[in-house]
């Protein structure tokens, strides 16, 4: 995969090796029992996101900072999980997330 922007060549390599240049991003939805509050969740350092939804949270981090078994038996251990659904950022996320960086950038 080659990625241009504004003529220059930004990324220049293996597709299954975007992701993880670029950052292993996961999510995971998760559906609760009962009302949680986020900011009494361990956040590791700022390296987890949380976002509340209608159902429950959404949680966001980086498997190449901080390893998934860790997360879920954090949450596991803290929360009553009704349903969970693992995602794994896609190459369009990737893309977004490199523009978006080269734009903070001023590239």
């Amino acid at each position: 995969v080659v990625m241009i922007e504004n003529g220059q060549i930004i990324y220049d390599g293996p597709l299954n090796e975007i992701k993880h240049k670029f950052g292993d991003v996961r999510t995971i939805n998760i559906s609760l029992n009962e009302e949680v509050e986020i900011d009494q969740l361990d956040n590791f350092s700022s390296r987890i996101t949380y976002i509340k939804t209608e159902s429950g949270i959404q949680i966001k981090f980086n498997a190449d900072e901080i390893g998934l078994e860790e997360v879920i038996n954090y949450v596991f251990g803290k929360l009553h999980v009704q349903d969970m659904k693992l995602q794994e950022i896609g190459v369009e996320d990737v893309v977004k997330t490199i523009l978006e960086e080269n734009e903070k950038r001023g590239k």
